[in-house]
């Protein structure tokens, strides 16, 4: 159960200091369930990768992430260029945003095979990374009171 509460909870304190002030350079996939974020934090780049096959999924964190030329499409371009002022770990959720500027947040929700990234602009659902999973679309249709209860 490597995606729990639990565990995301500690995730999200130790990327905190790692990401905050950092701003999204790259949303892209070279894979048809794999998607990489680039983060720009000072002179040096950090990456996410977020594995969201429905048979596992799961969050690497690579030191260099080399982007092929080929089979490669930009994602989430509305996020490009926006600074992270916040990483939100949801109370007895599986989980978690990073808090945009201009009111953008980039959601991680990481359950079992319905895992899926979504765009969030103003508290709505602006984008999804796996836009098979329909609910998704309604899943943050006022994300703040589905979660009152937030780190």
């Amino acid at each position: 159960m490597h995606n729990n509460y639990y565990l995301l909870r500690q995730l999200t304190e130790e990327l905190r200091p790692l990401v905050l002030g950092g701003v999204i350079s790259e949303c892209f996939s070279q894979n048809k369930e794999e998607l990489v974020v680039r983060i720009e934090v000072g002179v040096k780049s950090f990456y996410i990768k977020a594995n969201l096959q429905p048979a596992f999924s799961c969050l690497s964190f690579p030191d260099v992430f080399h982007r092929a030329k080929k089979n490669s499409v930009d994602l989430f371009p509305d996020c490009i260029g926006l600074r992270i002022t916040g990483v939100r770990q949801f109370t007895n959720e599986r989980s978690f945003s990073l808090e945009l500027n201009e009111d953008y947040s980039l959601l991680f929700k990481m359950h079992g095979n319905r895992s899926n990234a979504l765009l969030f602009k103003d508290d709505h659902v602006h984008a999804l990374f796996r836009n098979n999973l329909e609910a998704d679309e309604r899943f943050g249709v006022k994300r703040r009171s589905l979660w009152p209860n937030q780190h």
